[in-house]
């Protein structure tokens, strides 16, 4: 019974401290299985799935610097004209 609570969301959140090495050892491509089991052994259990999610909100980050970046180079080097459109998608 205590292995089905070891697994709810709130049992697998990390601390911050915990957060920043995950957040550095993923930035440096470390293999997700390892690092899940190598938290397990610190007794903190954290599935593939959450080091995917956290990896993912890194890159995601990445993402939108590098189009920020993008919009200054075409403005002040080439001298365009630049419009960003964001299209979301609401299904109901």
């Amino acid at each position: 019974m205590q292995d089905t609570f070891d697994f709810l969301a709130e049992n697998r959140k990390l601390s911050p401290q915990s957060r920043v090495k995950v957040e550095k050892q993923l930035s440096l491509g470390c293999d997700l299985k390892l690092m899940s089991e190598e938290l397990s052994k610190n007794g903190k259990k954290v599935l593939k799935k959450d080091l995917s999610n956290i990896k993912s909100t890194l890159t995601t980050q990445g993402d939108n610097a590098s189009l920020e970046d993008i919009e200054k180079l075409l403005r002040e080097k080439y001298s365009n004209y630049v419009c960003i459109i964001f299209v979301l998608s609401l299904k109901g």
